[in-house]
């Protein structure tokens, strides 16, 4: 098996990087009650979105960075991330992609209006707190149309991500309306996000269980469309996934394909006798014509995915 260079690089995770930075100075300026700069936030959309337009697979890595002590803000570039991957593969201008982009790094600024006692809760909510939850695409559709320089289309899209394809979502006073792709795209890419990311209320799920609940919620709560280009973009194995070769080596998938082989790039972390590779090894299972043949619970083999991207 080949090896082969890095698909991503170092100035795709520095991106990444400057766009938690950016994120963060937002959330904790308009927690505070200011009303923030933007200009960082607007230059981390315009990178991250001519990067995705040119590979927007590339994109796809960055996402499994998970923070729960800064989960708002991972969180929300990552749901911009993958969004923004999304609309590239389908083929949106760059304008576009940026606007969605905003949109994913905005969707939730609405709960820095709500008591962080309810945001943090590990428990059940009582009625009354879930109400004002249920309050934050308003919020964050009031702080996004005051921000300088985002655009019209983000605040509505931040409004409407929760309102459900099948329209039985919140706010329900906005269920009526048309929304155009943004919102759509945004809520497939949250959903996905917060699926395989570990909060105190939620099951984290594997990238492969994500996909299946995606697929699960088409036509319902998602846009069943988008869904499935969502799914064209992840792959038979998405980013992530760790995985079992033929040689038996145990391998997390770098790059998805709909590719026979299950991938186009793998890193492979354990050699065929079970033994951890001091240096992981980047290997195109195209080129190799080497073949994933299973999936591998990285919990039983005590792997960290994360730590490959």
């Amino acid at each position: 098996m080949d090896k082969i260079g890095l698909p991503t690089g170092y100035r795709l995770a520095q991106r990444y990087s400057q766009a938690i930075a950016a994120i963060r100075v937002i959330f904790l300026e308009t927690e505070a009650g200011r009303i923030p700069e933007t200009g960082a936030m607007l230059e981390s959309a315009r990178d991250l979105a001519a990067a995705a337009r040119r590979d927007p697979v590339a994109l796809l890595g960055l996402s499994l960075s998970k923070d729960y002590d800064s989960y708002s803000f991972h969180h929300s570039v990552n749901v911009a991330v993958l969004a923004m991957a999304l609309a590239a593969s389908m083929g949106l201008p760059q304008d576009e992609v940026e606007e969605i982009g905003l949109a994913g790094f905005l969707h939730d600024i609405g709960k820095t209006r709500i008591d962080r006692n309810i945001v943090v809760k590990p428990g059940k909510l009582t009625r009354e707190e879930y109400r004002e939850m249920q309050r934050h695409p308003e919020y964050g559709a009031m702080i996004s149309a005051e921000l300088p320089g985002v655009p019209e289309r983000v605040a509505e899209a931040v409004l409407a991500h929760h309102v459900r394809f099948d329209r039985t979502g919140y706010p329900d006073w906005v269920r009526g309306r048309e929304y155009g792709l943004i919102s759509s795209i945004v809520a497939v890419a949250d959903c996905y996000d917060a699926a395989t990311t570990m909060r105190l209320y939620q099951e984290q799920l594997q990238p492969m269980q994500a996909v299946q609940e995606i697929r699960r919620q088409a036509g319902s709560a998602l846009d069943r469309e988008i869904v499935e280009r969502f799914l064209a973009l992840v792959g038979r194995y998405p980013v992530g996934s760790l995985v079992r070769l033929e040689g038996n080596e145990i391998a997390v998938v770098f790059t998805p394909s709909s590719h026979p082989a299950g991938a186009a790039v793998v890193k492979v972390v354990r050699d065929g006798a079970g033994t951890p590779l001091a240096e992981p090894q980047l290997v195109s299972l195209v080129d190799s014509g080497t073949r994933i043949v299973d999936l591998v619970d990285p919990l039983q083999q005590g792997i960290d995915v994360s730590d490959c991207f």
